[in-house]
């Protein structure tokens, strides 16, 4: 859904993925509305009934609340309801039982400074911030901008869009007056 919006966005000239001014004010305008959608498609993914045979209709996160108990009443301390313990003794029984969620991992930490090939299953992104003129980075900016131009979580497409051009032009507008 979005990927085809940005494309056309792209096509009509109204965002260049290479100017990180663009960058920034899709970041500003559509991370809130991507993050909204993905929120609820998760809590209605989380939540909805499995009609799968022998699952007894439970939804994914029941299930995961039974793996829980189950692990936890197995002797795995999976940390999943931290406390402040007060005294040392509590700390050293809550410690002495296996911590899954703390076991060190099995594969070699792969060297992330090696130069990228070709053949990398992976997209390399430069930092656009590091591009931006540093009033544009500023709390004051921030502030500005968010009075200016209120971040909706779920405008309609169209609405998104318009609030992106005008981000984009006043952005540049900002930048010119310097």
């Amino acid at each position: 859904m979005f990927s085809h919006l940005f494309l056309e966005m792209e096509q009509a000239h109204d965002l260049y993925r290479d100017e990180p001014v663009d960058l920034y004010c899709l970041h500003y305008v559509f991370l809130p509305y991507i993050k909204y959608i993905l929120t609820h498609y998760i809590d209605g993914w989380n939540h909805h009934g499995m009609s799968n045979r022998g699952l007894g209709g439970l939804s994914p996160i029941q299930m995961w609340y039974r793996g829980m108990m189950e692990a936890y009443n197995n002797g795995f301390d999976l940390d999943l309801f931290p406390i402040q313990a007060d005294n040392a003794g509590e700390v050293a029984l809550r410690h002495s039982m296996i911590q899954a969620t703390r076991m060190q991992a099995t594969e070699p930490i792969m060297d992330q400074t090696r130069q990228p090939r070709n053949r990398d299953p992976h997209v390399s992104v430069s930092r656009f911030r590091d591009h931006l003129p540093e009033y544009i980075l500023s709390d004051e900016f921030d502030q500005q901008i968010q009075q200016r131009f209120p971040n909706k979580h779920w405008p309609t497409m169209h609405e998104a869009i318009h609030q992106y051009l005008a981000v984009r032009a006043y952005v540049h507008d900002v930048i010119n007056a310097f």
